[in-house]
């Protein structure tokens, strides 16, 4: 039986008054026999208060005592994942999942923490797995979307931040992805409700301030455009979304000095995330600087060494070069950090995905069929979205 102090400070953890559990626990850990269960609990509240040191410390005596207990798994692999140990927290959320698969919390710290390491493809083949089991669970979908969408998979990815708008239409973060990768493919028609549905929702967000510029510069709307992204700089100076588009939009209209300021201080920001890379990369290629687009996608590639989605820009820039050895380096590179080939046919709309084995020899130049209309889809060509 549960003694009374433990009992209250289960009840502090379930009522977030995480202090209070911990001083209730921490007494009763002293010593060389405390019960295994004032260990999982001061370990969890370790967690939740962000102590992750602390936690690792109790949770790995509480290991040592009760064995194969999947909660102490779960909660030292989230304390592990927090001080950047990943290979050991990778092995004792595998752990939390072999002892309890029938709790999604497990499979979805496994995913996010497989995101984190940039191991996108293990990400998403966890991930597919636990969906089958919780094909609602928010949480396991967005990680999968967002590891799609390093893999360059737009395609995928945009069904199923479909998907999790459809299951919660009040996520702004879903609302917002949504948008965002359609508005990648062009598809500005079928993203702009979305955009308009984020933007109500907070005219001060810089996503629903970006996604409004994206729109209007692709609608023709340059001094609207112009607007909302000297906005966002108005919150955050350094935002390479921003920075690039305003780049672009002062060569275009004449301020080259002014586009090249815009540039610069894009360009320092070189150090940081893959969306920095990616609209430097943008404003490369609309301002025809082929080079230095070259060498940004060749840095996002060592940035973000899991990711597909700069290999399939390089390969597609080395094509319009014409250097075909080059370009099919990439391809198959884009194949290899994937692990399956998805073949889209602009004739009847159909997506298809197939698996590849280590032994696979897949042309990425060569002429394929559509599974579902039998039409020829001239390769690359069909890996391309919509």
């Amino acid at each position: 039986m549960i003694d009374d102090g433990i009992q209250r400070a289960m009840m502090a953890i379930e009522e977030d008054r995480i202090d209070e559990a911990i001083e209730i626990l921490e007494p009763k850990v002293k010593g060389y026999n405390p019960e295994p269960d004032s260990l999982v609990y001061l370990g969890i509240a370790y967690v939740q208060a962000d102590r992750p040191k602390d936690a690792i410390k109790v949770l790995r005596r509480a290991q040592d005592m009760v064995e194969d207990h999947s909660v102490v798994a779960l909660f030292l692999g989230r304390a592990l994942r927090s001080v950047g140990k990943l290979d050991e927290a990778e092995e004792e959320l595998r752990r939390a999942i072999s002892l309890e698969s029938d709790e999604p919390e497990n499979w979805s710290e496994l995913g996010k923490l497989l995101y984190d390491k940039g191991t996108y493809k293990e990400a998403t083949q966890i991930l597919e797995e636990a969906l089958l089991l919780f094909p609602e669970d928010l949480s396991l979908r967005g990680t999968y979307a967002l590891s799609l969408y390093r893999l360059g998979d737009f395609t995928q990815a945009t069904a199923e931040w479909n998907t999790i708008h459809q299951l919660n239409p009040d996520l702004m973060t879903a609302t917002a992805n949504y948008a965002y990768t359609l508005l990648l493919q062009n598809r500005v028609d079928e993203a702009t409700p979305l955009v308009e549905t984020a933007f109500s929702k907070d005219p001060t967000d810089y996503r629903s301030l970006v996604l409004k510029g994206i729109v209007a510069l692709s609608n023709g709307s340059t001094n609207l455009a112009r607007t909302f992204f000297e906005k966002v700089l108005e919150t955050d100076s350094e935002n390479v979304q921003a920075l690039s588009r305003l780049a672009v939009i002062c060569h275009e209209s004449g301020e080259v000095a002014e586009g090249n300021k815009y540039l610069d201080t894009a360009e320092l920001q070189l150090h940081g995330t893959t969306e920095c890379l990616r609209g430097l990369c943008y404003a490369y290629a609309e301002l025809g600087l082929q080079s230095r687009q070259i060498d940004c996608l060749l840095k996002w590639t060592l940035n973000d060494p899991g990711a597909a989605a700069p290999w399939i820009a390089l390969a597609i820039e080395y094509d319009k070069m014409g250097n075909k050895r080059e370009a099919l380096r990439a391809w198959e590179k884009m194949l290899e950090l994937r692990g399956y080939v998805r073949i889209n046919c602009k004739k009847c709309g159909n997506s298809a995905r197939h698996d590849l084995e280590p032994h696979d020899n897949f042309d990425p130049y060569e002429e394929v069929q559509c599974a579902k209309c039998g039409t020829s889809i001239q390769m690359p060509k069909g890996f391309l979205t919509f």
